[in-house]
């Protein structure tokens, strides 16, 4: 139900975001409001409150945020009137993807056992945007587990380069020589 209410709140976002031709420019301001509300407990635990005041919650927004586009102060204030500010990721998430299907932008999840450096991200960039001839965005996991190498997500294909995928295909050929 949320993810329904979150992506028809992304789609009214995303046509005011196009009918003033600030699509990129509310895309990056969602993703830093997300994200600094998400990674600031008390933030998130005061804007979300339901014993706190809604201008109360707007005011402190402003005072955080008063640079950012009136396009999308107006819409938290919505989402904080109506109490739907819990939904912003969801909403940031399906803006990004109809952003990223607007400007036919493949998304590619890279996950690795460690950070990759900046160098590596954009080679690995530059390979699957010369493989796939189009315009990738990579977004980054990290786990552990893989040991080390790379796993890529893309398109519906996953191209598998790390040890963790080597061992098991080494172990996959010594069962089969062993029947």
């Amino acid at each position: 139900m949320s993810s329904l209410v979150a992506k028809n709140y992304s789609n009214a976002l995303f046509e005011l975001a196009l009918e003033s031709d600030s699509l990129a420019p509310i895309k990056d301001e969602l993703a830093i409001i997300n994200s600094t509300i998400n990674d600031n407990t008390d933030l998130f635990k005061t804007l979300n409150h339901p014993n706190v005041e809604k201008d109360d919650k707007k005011e402190i927004f402003s005072k955080i945020f008063n640079d950012c586009h009136r396009l999308i102060k107006n819409f938290i204030y919505l989402l904080i009137d109506k109490d739907r500010l819990s939904l912003l990721n969801e909403i940031k998430e399906a803006y990004d993807g109809q952003y990223r299907m607007h400007e036919e932008i493949e998304l590619a999840v890279v996950t690795s056992a460690q950070k990759l450096s900046d160098s590596d991200l954009k080679a690995i960039q530059e390979m699957l945007e010369k493989r796939f001839k189009t315009t990738v965005e990579l977004q980054t996991k990290i786990d552990e587990s893989l040991i080390a190498g790379v796993r890529v997500e893309i398109n519906n294909e996953v191209i598998d380069n790390t040890i963790l995928n080597r061992m098991r295909n080494l172990q996959d050929e010594i069962d089969k020589q062993s029947l």
